[in-house]
């Protein structure tokens, strides 16, 4: 199939790949291979083999069984602007390594790690992530220390538009460097150990259409700005205590 651009195999129960399987798939630029089960030693020999043929853009390998340590080779997937990775059980140890080394050399735009098992402090190399839009890192256990002091840093070269960080281990009140995310549209902090008051400095984010902030330790009242902010369309904020 050498003019094959786009190729979903989800759900298939794919077993052991071989390399000779992509020898004629040099068009490739869609790829999904999520939900197989497929584990790192049966998938990333031929991969590899695909990626020095082809111009992959979009790439999704989320819920398999990859683990141990990612080849620094995904470093060289320069043409790559989507990738899915969440639901792996992936480690910090596995991911940073290569996943900056990519950054370096890529327009990656859509980033999901969600579900793996990232913890302690990400690397301020995240900040060099400059054409970021979507980033994902829920369902991590990542804390705020180890969290807020890079994505800020982001924020500050990049113009990210979707933030999910729920279900994590965030604590404290909710930073005023929020409200410097201008370009925001969906914002995802649900599910963690939040305190305080809302803050009034989301009514300075005025493209924001999702605000999640339920299940976290927040009191107080509601900020009137809300009510001004024209483009919202979803916030939620239960099991707080306002």
């Amino acid at each position: 199939m050498p003019f094959l651009t786009e190729l979903h195999l989800s759900y298939t129960q794919l077993p052991t790949i071989s390399i000779s399987d992509n020898n004629s798939s040099k068009s490739l630029i869609v790829l999904d291979l999520s939900r197989n089960g497929l584990t790192s030693s049966s998938i990333y020999p031929w991969f590899f083999n695909l990626f020095s043929t082809s111009s992959l853009v979009y790439l999704d390998l989320s819920s398999n069984n990859l683990n141990g340590s990612i080849p620094n080779a995904f470093g060289n997937m320069t043409t790559l602007a989507y990738l899915n990775l969440s639901g792996n059980g992936l480690t910090s140890s596995s991911i940073y390594p290569w996943l900056f080394n990519l950054f370096s050399t890529s327009s990656l735009v859509y980033l999901d790690l969600s579900s793996n098992n990232l913890n302690g402090s990400i690397p301020n190399a995240f900040g060099n992530m400059t054409t970021l839009a979507y980033l994902d890192l829920s369902g991590n256990g990542l804390t705020s220390s180890s969290i807020y002091p890079w994505l800020f840093n982001l924020f500050s070269t990049s113009s990210l538009v979707h933030i999910d960080l729920l279900y994590n281990h965030l604590n404290g009140s909710i930073p005023n460097a929020f409200g410097n995310m201008t370009t925001l549209a969906y914002l995802y902090l649900s599910s963690n150990q939040l305190e305080g008051e809302i803050p009034k400095f989301f009514n300075n984010i005025s493209c924001l259409v999702d605000l999640y902030l339920f299940g976290n330790q927040l009191l107080g009242s509601i900020p009137d700005a809300f009510a001004n902010m024209v483009s919202l369309e979803s916030l939620e904020l239960f099991e707080n205590q306002l």
